[in-house]
């Protein structure tokens, strides 16, 4: 996702930076929330379920739902970011809506909202 909005800021490398130190500090707070939720007290169990063989924990930390906050936050930046520069493209091609879009514009925009609401 992150290429696709620097190709469609046209390879800004401000854009990229951005992008790029934006996704270190995801990086490192997903590592900082797994970090403080850590404990050697969890039980693991290779049957959560009777019948469904698989690795799992039998108990998570209400806390560790925090994890999802960067992940989403990031995911959001990328979203604001493409609609962003959809509606510039728009403005400066004077496209409204009923006609289309630049094919390859078009193309990056509408996957990257897919990708958001999946």
């Amino acid at each position: 996702m992150q290429l696709r909005i620097y190709a469609m800021y046209r390879k800004s490398k401000k854009i990229l930076a951005f992008t790029a130190v934006c996704f270190v500090m995801e990086i490192a707070a997903i590592c900082t929330v797994l970090a403080m939720n850590f404990d050697h007290s969890l039980t693991y169990t290779n049957q959560p379920i009777p019948g469904l063989n698989m690795c799992a924990t039998s108990d998570i930390g209400k806390s560790f739902t925090a994890i999802y906050v960067p992940i989403f936050s990031f995911d959001l930046l990328i979203f604001v970011l493409a609609i962003s520069v959809a509606f510039k493209h728009m403005r400066k091609t004077r496209t409204v809506a009923g006609k289309r879009l630049h094919n390859t514009m078009a193309t990056l925009i509408r996957y990257n909202m897919i990708y958001f609401f999946m």
